[in-house]
């Protein structure tokens, strides 16, 4: 098995099950944690490989910048949850290149030239179409399931208190 194929599959579990199981303040709390972990993740793609062109140091950046602003100064109020739900779009499309550069191709030839484009096993690529699927869900749900003002609370509720 491949070292990518346990990180994704955890990491992505973690996520769903932090974002479905845990009260609304925690699952901010993780989210931005998360989007910590996966900017680090990205960092190592770009400096060890194997995506020396990995966006996610700029789209998961955004929410580890709010993380960070919010372990600086807990007093903050609006900045760093709206950084860590900026990221949540961006995520989404992060993962939608990959879902839709792998859709296009022909359903026969579709592992087999993924794998190749990639430098990994076709299990690696089906494995990784499905990770990405199940990104391109996750984030916009969080977005969605965590925005105060979708929720019915006001922005300027301090960051990380929602309990509903």
């Amino acid at each position: 098995m491949e070292l990518g194929i346990p990180v994704m599959l955890l990491s992505n579990a973690g996520c769903w099950y932090t974002l479905l199981a845990l009260e609304k303040s925690l699952a901010e709390r993780a989210l931005s944690g998360w989007c910590v972990f996966y900017w680090l993740w990205a960092v190592k793609n770009r400096v060890l490989g194997p995506l020396k062109q990995d966006a996610g140091v700029v789209t998961f950046g955004i929410g580890a910048a709010g993380c960070f602003m919010h372990f600086y100064d807990e007093n903050l109020r609006v900045a760093p949850l709206s950084l860590v739900l900026t990221s949540c779009g961006f995520a989404t499309l992060n993962y939608a290149l990959p879902v839709a550069n792998m859709a296009r191709v022909p359903a026969r030839d579709r592992w087999t030239k993924t794998a190749r484009r990639m430098g990994r096993s076709e299990g690696f690529a089906r494995f990784f179409f499905a990770y990405c699927l199940s990104n391109l869900v996750f984030w916009p749900s969080a977005f969605v399931l965590l925005h105060p003002k979708l929720r019915g609370r006001p922005f300027e509720d301090n960051y990380f208190v929602y309990t509903n």
